[in-house]
């Protein structure tokens, strides 16, 4: 598992065919996935999202040799999270600078209301690439969340 942009994305390397497969459990809705463990052809993963707790999941890695995808099994639910934080926007954002640095673009995350209206709002600066904030639940950012903040 690893940082990919706004999420954390887990992979299969197939040293043989020299494929690497994304086998993240995002396709029904953004986060992150992270594997835990792997016993002989079972994954065990969390997946959360900054308005989702993380919950696990299950697969088998043979399922992925016959169809180059792989089906997870939810095995925990979600803690229940209020509604502010289950209701939050969370959009990924694309930003570019045009003030000549060597890094002209970046991403970042917004998560907080979605009404239209002016909040104050918490800036998680990172000093990339040794560190890097995901669509991955925070009890910080729910709890910012909760009290107003976007």
């Amino acid at each position: 598992s690893t940082q990919q942009q706004n999420e954390i994305r887990s992979y299969v390397v197939d040293v043989e065919s020299r494929r690497i497969l994304d086998i993240s459990n995002n396709l029904k809705t953004p986060g992150s996935t992270t594997v835990l463990c792997v016993q002989s052809d079972v994954i065990l993963a969390t997946f959360s999202s900054l308005t989702t707790p993380g919950q696990l999941f299950v697969s088998k890695l043979s399922s992925l040799e016959r169809d180059c995808n792989i089906e997870w099994v939810r095995v925990s639910t979600p803690s229940e999270v209020p509604s502010s934080v289950a209701n939050a926007k969370v959009e990924y954002m694309a930003l570019k600078q045009d003030t000549g640095a060597r890094v002209s673009t970046f991403t970042a995350i917004y998560f907080g209301p979605d009404e239209g209206k002016v909040y104050p709002l918490v800036v998680w600066p990172h000093g990339g690439p040794h560190s890097a904030f995901s669509n991955s639940y925070s009890l910080e950012a729910a709890l910012f969340n909760m009290i107003g903040f976007a």
